[in-house]
C-alpha cells in the first residue's frame, strides 16, 4: 500500500523500485490492487449507507439499503478485476504483436499498478454531493499518468513502438474500467439485478 501511496508524489521512483525488486503479478494484486480495491470499496460502501446516492433525473437523495450496497460493492470489485485481467490480457497480445516480448506477468502488473488510482477514487464516490463520474475520471487521469512511465518501464518496448503501446494500454483502461463502473452503477440504481430477478 505504501507504493500506491508513493505513485502519487514520484511514480517514476516507484516504478523504479518495482523493476528493481523485480515484482510481477502476484505483489501488485496483493500489495497494491486488492488493498485499494477494498480500502475504497469500503468507505464508499460506508458513505452510501449513511448518507444516501443521488438519485434520478433531478438527482433526489435516497436511502441504500445496506443489501444493495453490499451487492453494488461485490459488483464492483468483481468487475473491476476482470476490467484489469482483460485490459492486460488485451494489452499483452497487443504488445506481443508490437514485437515486444514481455511476459504476461509484466503486462499485469503493469496494468495492476496502474489502475489503483481509479480503485481508490472510489472512497470520496460515497459523498452525495461528488458526482461518480468525477470520482472514476480523476482517478482515470492518475491511472493515465502512472501508466506512462509503467509501460516504460516494465514492459520496455522499443522507444519507436512506447508511444503507441503507452496509446493503446491509455485507452484499454479508460475503456474497461469505465464500462465496468457503468454496469456497477447499474446495480445501484436497481437497473440490473432486479431485472435479472437475481
Amino acid at each position: 500500500m505504501i507504493r500506491v501511496i508513493e505513485f502519487f508524489f514520484a511514480p517514476e521512483r516507484a516504478w523504479q523500485k518495482i523493476v528493481l525488486t523485480n515484482q510481477g503479478a502476484t505483489s501488485a494484486f496483493g500489495l497494491a490492487l486488492l488493498p485499494s480495491m477494498l480500502i475504497g470499496s469500503l468507505m464508499e460502501g460506508f458513505g452510501l449507507v449513511r448518507w444516501g446516492e443521488r438519485h434520478g433525473e433531478v438527482g433526489q437523495l435516497m436511502r441504500v439499503s445496506q443489501d444493495l450496497v453490499i451487492s453494488y460493492e461485490l459488483t464492483h470489485i468483481g468487475l473491476g478485476l476482470l476490467s484489469v485481467i482483460f485490459c492486460a490480457w488485451v494489452l499483452h497480445s497487443i504488445g506481443l504483436s508490437f514485437g515486444i516480448g514481455c511476459g504476461f506477468s509484466k503486462t499485469l502488473a503493469t496494468v495492476a499498478y496502474a489502475s489503483t488510482p481509479i480503485f481508490l477514487m472510489w472512497a470520496p464516490d460515497g459523498i452525495p454531493a461528488i458526482p461518480t463520474w468525477i470520482c472514476w475520471a480523476i482517478g482515470a487521469a492518475f491511472a493515465i499518468s502512472l501508466l506512462y512511465h509503467g509501460v516504460a518501464q516494465m514492459m520496455r518496448p522499443e522507444q519507436t513502438k512506447g508511444f503507441g503501446l503507452y496509446l493503446v494500454s491509455m485507452v484499454l483502461i479508460v475503456f474497461f474500467t469505465g464500462f465496468s463502473h457503468f454496469i456497477a452503477i447499474q446495480v445501484l440504481h436497481g437497473r440490473l439485478l432486479n431485472n435479472l430477478h437475481l
